[in-house]
């Protein structure tokens, strides 16, 4: 019965854990859209440092944006660029 138990209580925590990350990515995304929203097109490199956010947070972000059709990518000379739809 302990085992079970645990195993239950190893389950809630990973799903805590996946609701929090959904919460902290979510809030990074309304970030990087606001900070387009103003300044325009950037690179990832600038969001990451314009924003202050970790480089994997900001890679999270923008695949969330990008799922939800938001965002678009154009190169511009070597650059790629993050753009508002």
């Amino acid at each position: 019965m302990a085992c079970f138990v645990r195993y239950f209580y190893h389950a809630y925590q990973l799903i805590t854990e996946v609701e929090g990350m959904s919460e902290v990515v979510g809030s990074a995304a309304g970030t990087l859209w606001d900070y387009l929203s103003e300044y325009g097109p950037a690179s990832v490199s600038k969001l990451t440092k314009e924003t202050e956010l970790d480089t994997k947070l900001v890679q999270r972000a923008l695949g969330w944006l990008a799922r939800e059709d938001k965002i678009s990518f154009e190169m511009k000379g070597r650059t790629e660029l993050v753009t508002l739809k």
